[in-house]
């Protein structure tokens, strides 16, 4: 995060932020990347928008049992949101909801439904196919990506198809740059959850039924797309469409984080 905002005059209990995604270039010259966005105390980040938004309860849960809860009696863990629709251009099959989605400016990826991103992976051309070794759906850099879309609140948010390769360093066997998708679904341990539960009911990603205490998230790969802007007053979060926009040094692909190369996603 490379800019703040000051907060105007009167008294707001918000805070927004806006993440660019960073630039290849960038990455591989220097330690800092002078443009990655924006956190704004008291007022909303400057980036331009569109007509796409939404405000929405944040998700409460269960003290007890870690599952989400809507009502009076519920504690707050994270700024998570319900999500009606997860899906993506050209699907008409597979379609992820759940209740219990983190947004989470620390996490690369998104962590969805196993079956949304398997289905999603699948409609990579050339598709994406899952390395054991890097913890990722892999892919030619060179691959045509679908766009992923996200509905919360009635309000459908797209997510850039640059934000779903992730330049991992390496060539295949012909000499092709190899690209991690931003969208991975299977369930590993959650480090965040409340240490009595790691280890056993909660993970990142996983199945959308059947597993309960799975948390998915919308890390990076989303918030590239959106301005969130979370009122701690109220317990809401407004969700913005960014308008299009693209990353400094002509547009160039940005380098995999070292977490996702050393294969610890």
């Amino acid at each position: 995060m490379s800019q703040l905002i000051s907060p105007p005059k009167e008294k707001m209990m918000i805070f927004s932020v806006a993440l660019n995604r960073g630039s290849f270039a960038a990455e591989n010259s220097s330690d800092l990347d002078t443009n990655l966005g924006f956190i704004a105390f008291g007022g909303i980040a400057p980036v331009e928008v569109t007509d796409a938004a939404v405000t929405v309860p944040i998700q409460g849960y269960n003290a007890a049992t870690f599952t989400p809860e809507n009502g009076t009696d519920v504690t707050y863990f994270y700024y998570a949101v319900d999500v009606e629709r997860m899906s993506f251009t050209g699907n008409d099959v597979v379609f992820g909801t759940t209740n219990n989605i983190i947004l989470d400016s620390g996490t690369t990826l998104d962590y969805v439904p196993t079956d949304v991103a398997e289905a999603f992976a699948a409609a990579f051309d050339p598709p994406a196919i899952k390395d054991d070794d890097f913890g990722v759906y892999t892919v030619v850099c060179s691959a045509t990506v679908p766009e992923f879309t996200v509905t919360i609140g009635g309000v459908t948010f797209t997510v850039d198809p640059a934000d779903n390769l992730f330049p991992l360093g390496i060539q295949d066997d012909e000499g092709n740059d190899l690209c991690a998708s931003g969208t991975f679904g299977e369930g590993q341990p959650n480090p965040k959850a409340p240490r009595k539960l790691i280890g056993s009911i909660s993970s990142d990603g996983g199945p959308s039924t059947g597993a309960e205490g799975n948390v998915f998230i919308l890390g990076d790969t989303f918030l590239h797309n959106v301005v969130a802007t979370f009122n701690i007053e109220t317990d809401e979060i407004t969700i913005s469409q960014r308008a299009p926009y693209t990353s400094e040094s002509n547009n160039t692909r940005r380098r995999a984080p070292a977490s996702v190369r050393r294969r610890n996603v």
